[in-house]
């Protein structure tokens, strides 16, 4: 369905009215009339203004091509950049897996040897616990004995017995020390 005008709808046709019928020209419009059509035949020259628009339109033409090859370039080299960046990238996040993965297996081979120095440090422990109460028990004797025999080297002109506990205790003409008087012997 189309939609009419309202001059149309109201019965009138969409064409101008015709012009009134041309008159008579008079002597005065015949000398301008034939002075405009002498200069309708001959091109008239363009005003200033036009020749500097069109120069202007030239120049940003120029300008507008320059811009766009200077894109053009950028983006090539842009793409080239993040081409390289893009690669540069990948490997080393290639190389980051790799690195990840010695580290995980580093620790975990770490964490193993570990495991079992612990381990051994516990069943060590276990079995030190026995021998931790036999040199309770032997320390006593070893340590008497000890001494004994490191008085018996000392003082060996005398006959020591192990419960001769005065003949231990040295002299001042056998052993004279300005300390002599402090010496403590332990209990044999």
């Amino acid at each position: 369905m189309e939609v009419m005008e309202p001059a149309t709808a109201a019965g009138e046709s969409p064409d101008p009215p015709p012009s009134p019928p041309p008159e008579e020209p008079s002597p005065e419009d015949t000398y301008s009339s034939s002075a405009s059509a002498r200069a309708a035949q001959a091109p008239a020259p363009e005003p200033p203004a036009a020749r500097e628009v069109a120069a202007a339109m030239q120049a940003v033409e120029r300008d507008a091509a320059a811009i766009a090859e200077s894109y053009a370039s950028l983006f090539a080299s842009l793409r080239v950049a993040l081409s390289n960046v893009t690669s540069t990238s990948a490997e080393n996040i290639e190389c980051l897996g790799d690195v990840v993965g010695r580290l995980q297996e580093s620790a975990l081979e770490a964490s193993s040897k570990g495991n079992k120095y612990i381990n051994s440090c516990l069943r060590l422990n276990e079995e030190m616990r026995g021998m931790e109460s036999l040199a309770m028990q032997l320390y006593p004797l070893v340590v008497r004995k000890s001494i004994h025999q490191i008085y018996v080297k000392c003082f060996s002109s005398k006959a020591i017995s192990r419960w001769d506990m005065k003949s231990l205790i040295p002299t001042k003409e056998e052993f004279p020390l300005p300390w002599h008087d402090k010496i403590l012997l332990p209990f044999i």
